[in-house]
Formats: structure tokens, C-alpha cells, sequence
């Protein structure tokens, strides 16, 4: 009843004072100390525009105000007497949005606050009960990198450069935009036949040791590969403690590795002392039709006791980890495309170049 008394008075005031006189203007008295904060759930430190869920909090308070009006990107959404307001963004990826709060005050008068956030808000990639993207129940989103800017995130990534050395590998990794770039959110690596530093290839390896590392969730990324005899794109772990125990007592755990000569297959292992090379017995495979073209979604799920290894959603491979293994320990990530060696095989001869692009690499912890 006290609000109906209040409108009723406002409007009796508005009526003598609007009949007063010709030349006598109303003016409205407009709310005062409008505050609006703004929420964003999941929001941390590493993850400034939220774990992808795209829901803001809304609170607004303002002297004098009988009610709020909330607009997103100029577009009315709702309307509440207590300033509070919970909004779910749908555009998918790392979006710029506003957010206009309008107090109005018992006389009609509107005072105005706009503010723009960042958000992320994650594709729905579910299919019934099967999660092909996104957190496990009692997970959300830790880190990630959606490779939105213009260059590579050095918070998160280190480059390797030269001929490492390893598995016989025919490339030479460097720093160069012809191997490595950041555009239309994606990171792109590009192998290409070209004389360098004495080898016959160049490409890109980056890694977030020192930057980004983890111990057990759920790790994912979002890509697309590189093609051709002799291709040999991943998305992999080490143990973070390899600059003081080495491999493979540090642990390896290769979430997608890839080889061009054979199109539809992927494969996922983990290496530790006593299981490596010609001895490894963990190394498992899943051919996918039309895996050759467009994105994929590489995932391990990696808890104190297994590791399940996941394309698109379909389990192909589970470890066990037992007292003794390196798998309970922190970890970074490798992203690369290595050419030839012993495992990616004889390069074809009429390969002039092939790129593997990311979309993003996410932590749900």
C-alpha cells in the first residue's frame, strides 16, 4: 500500500505543478548515487572474462530510485524493483558488451550508468549424456588461452627454437610470423619445406612451462590439423620437473598426436621410465571419419588414479596411474608440428607447406 500511496501522490504533484503556469517547467528529480557493480561469474585473475558460462551478476543502487531498467547492447531486458539482475550472454567466444542501467526516480526521473565487460561463453557441445566439450560435473573453467589477440600471449607461451634434436625430426622451430601467427582467433603453426639453419623444414613449438602448469582436470583443446605425408602436428604434456630429472622421469602424456600418412587416425600415449619407445604399451589409436578436415576436440580427462583420453567426445584410451608414476605431479603443455622422424614418417615430396590451427586450449579443474 505505501507504494501505490507514493505513485498516487506523484502523480497529484505532477498535475498541479504541470498546470501552474504557461511558462513553468517540470523537471523530474532524477535518483541520486547511482553504483552499479558488475559480476562475472567465474571470473579470476587467469580468466578475466569469466569460466564461459556468459552470466554477469547485475546489482544496482541508487537514492531515490522505485525501480531499475537493464539494457544489453542498447537492447531493453529487464525491469526490477530491488536494482539486482542476472543475465546469460549467447554469443559464442570472447565478446565485448554493454550494459546500461537506468534508476528511476518516484517523479519519473532517470539517472544512467554504462558500463562495457569482456565475457566468454562456451559453445554447448553436449550430446545427450555425452560431454564432448566443456567441464565434467563439479568442474569449471581454470585457465585457457582463445587466442583472441594479435600475437601470442607470452604470460602463457614460451617459444623452443633450433633443431632440438629429438626423434630424428626434420624441422627447425622458430620465432618467425612464417611459422607461427595469432589472427581471427586462432593460433596457426605452419610447417614449410625450406632450407634454415640446415634443415630442409621449419615450424613453430610452443610451451607454458614456467607460465601455466597443472596437476589433474580435465585438458582440451579445439583443433584443426596439419595435413600431408609427413606431418606431425600434437597437443601434449610434460612434467615440469624435466630440467631436473629428465625424460622420461619427468612423464609425457600426449593427449593428440597425429601423423599425415594415415588421414583418419589419431593417437594418445603416456611415457615413463620403463615404457618408452619400441616398450611402450600405453599408446592407443581411434580412426575418425573425416578427422582430416575441420576442428576436433583433443581432451584428457586426468584425475589421481586414470587418465581417459577423448576425441569428440568418444573415450579411446584409459591409463591407470599407480603409486610411483610421474602422473601426479604439475605439468605444461606442448603445441607443435614436427616434420618426418621416426614417427611422421617419410615427408612426401611435393610438400610445400601445412598449418594446424588452435582455437583454444582450456583447464577444467
Amino acid at each position: 500500500m505505501k507504494k501505490i500511496i507514493k505513485y498516487t501522490l506523484a502523480l497529484i504533484s505532477f498535475s498541479l505543478m504541470s498546470c501552474s503556469g504557461d511558462n513553468e517547467v517540470f523537471q523530474a528529480d532524477r535518483p541520486n548515487s547511482l553504483s552499479v557493480s558488475i559480476d562475472i561469474v567465474g571470473q579470476t585473475a587467469a580468466m578475466p572474462n569469466g569460466n564461459g558460462s556468459g552470466m554477469v551478476n547485475i546489482t544496482a543502487t541508487a537514492s531515490g530510485a522505485v525501480k531499475y531498467d537493464f539494457y544489453i547492447n542498447d537492447t531493453k531486458r529487464a525491469s526490477t524493483l530491488d536494482g539486482a539482475y542476472t543475465h546469460t550472454f549467447e554469443a559464442i567466444g570472447v565478446n565485448e558488451n554493454e550494459i546500461r542501467v537506468e534508476a528511476i526516480g518516484v517523479s519519473g526521473g532517470i539517472s544512467k550508468s554504462t558500463k562495457s565487460i569482456n565475457i566468454l561463453k562456451q559453445e554447448d557441445t553436449t550430446d545427450g549424456d555425452l560431454i564432448i566439450s566443456g567441464p565434467l560435473p563439479g568442474q569449471s573453467l581454470v585457465w585457457s588461452d582463445e587466442f583472441d589477440g594479435a600475437d601470442l600471449n607470452t604470460a602463457n607461451w614460451v617459444y623452443e627454437t633450433g633443431d632440438l634434436g629429438v626423434n630424428n625430426e626434420l624441422q627447425n622451430y622458430t620465432d618467425r610470423s612464417d611459422n607461427l601467427v595469432v589472427e581471427d582467433g586462432l593460433l596457426k603453426i605452419t610447417a614449410k619445406a625450406e632450407d634454415f639453419g640446415g634443415n630442409a623444414y621449419t615450424s613453430a613449438r610452443i610451451k607454458t612451462q614456467g607460465k601455466r602448469e597443472f596437476r589433474f582436470g580435465t585438458m582440451e583443446a579445439r583443433i584443426k590439423l596439419a595435413l600431408g605425408q609427413g606431418t606431425w602436428p600434437a597437443f601434449w604434456m610434460l612434467g615440469a620437473n624435466i630440467d631436473q630429472v629428465g625424460w622420461p622421469t619427468c612423464g609425457e602424456i600426449d593427449i593428440m598426436e597425429y601423423v599425415g600418412r594415415n588421414p583418419i587416425r589419431t593417437y594418445s600415449n603416456v611415457f615413463f621410465p620403463g615404457n618408452t619407445g619400441a616398450d611402450n604399451t600405453t599408446s592407443r589409436f581411434l580412426d575418425v571419419e573425416g578427422l582430416d578436415s575441420g576442428f576436433h576436440i583433443f581432451r584428457a580427462e586426468w584425475d589421481t588414479d586414470k587418465i581417459v583420453f577423448k576425441i569428440d567426445g568418444v573415450e579411446f584410451n584409459t591409463f591407470t596411474i599407480t603409486d610411483g608414476l610421474p602422473f601426479r605431479d604439475d605439468f605444461f603443455f606442448i603445441l607443435n608440428v614436427a616434420m618426418g622422424g621416426d614417427f611422421g614418417g617419410a615427408v612426401s615430396a611435393d610438400f610445400t607447406e601445412a598449418t594446424m590451427e588452435v582455437d583454444y586450449v582450456r583447464v577444467y579443474q
